[in-house]
C-alpha cells in the first residue's frame, strides 16, 4: 500500500488548475485544505477538486488541516512569508510556484530556513512541457 500526503494549496489561480488536474489521478494525494484572499477563485477550485476545506487565511488552512505538503501558487511577493508560515506549522514539503523568491537575499533565506528545519522545497518547473525544451 503507497502512503497517502495531505496536501493543502495557497493561491487558487490558473496555475492552480495544473495541480488540481495532476492530483486528481493520484491516490496517494489527499487534498485536504485550499486557500486564497479572493472567495470566487478558491469557490472554483474547491467545486472544481471537490476541495470540502476552503479558508481566507493561511495560517488557519495550516493550522485545522496539518497538510504534509503545502503548494504555493500565488504572486512571488508573498512566496518567502508563506513558505514560513508552512515551516512554522510543520509542514515536510513545500512545492512553490516560480519564481521562488523576488531577489536573492529572499531565496539564500529560503535554503536557510528550508535545511535548518528539514523541510524539502521545490521552485515549480519553468517550461517543461513546452515543445522547445521537449526537442531539447
Amino acid at each position: 500500500m503507497k502512503p497517502t500526503y495531505r496536501v493543502a494549496i495557497v493561491g487558487c489561480g490558473a496555475i492552480s488548475r495544473a495541480h488540481g488536474n495532476a492530483w486528481k489521478n493520484l491516490p496517494e494525494i489527499d487534498l485536504v485544505g485550499a486557500c486564497d484572499v479572493k472567495l470566487e477563485p478558491l469557490a472554483s477550485f474547491a467545486k472544481a477538486f471537490e476541495v470540502k476545506n476552503t479558508y481566507k487565511d493561511l495560517r488557519t488552512m495550516l493550522e485545522k488541516q496539518q497538510p504534509d505538503i503545502l503548494v504555493i501558487a500565488t504572486w512571488p511577493k508573498v512566496h518567502l512569508e508563506q513558505i514560513l508560515e508552512g515551516i512554522r506549522n510543520g509542514v515536510k514539503a513545500i512545492l512553490c510556484e516560480k519564481p521562488i523568491a523576488v531577489n536573492t537575499t529572499d531565496a539564500e533565506l529560503i535554503i536557510q530556513v528550508t535545511d535548518k528545519a528539514n523541510v524539502l522545497v521545490m521552485e515549480g518547473l519553468m517550461y517543461r512541457h513546452h515543445p522547445l525544451t521537449l526537442a531539447v
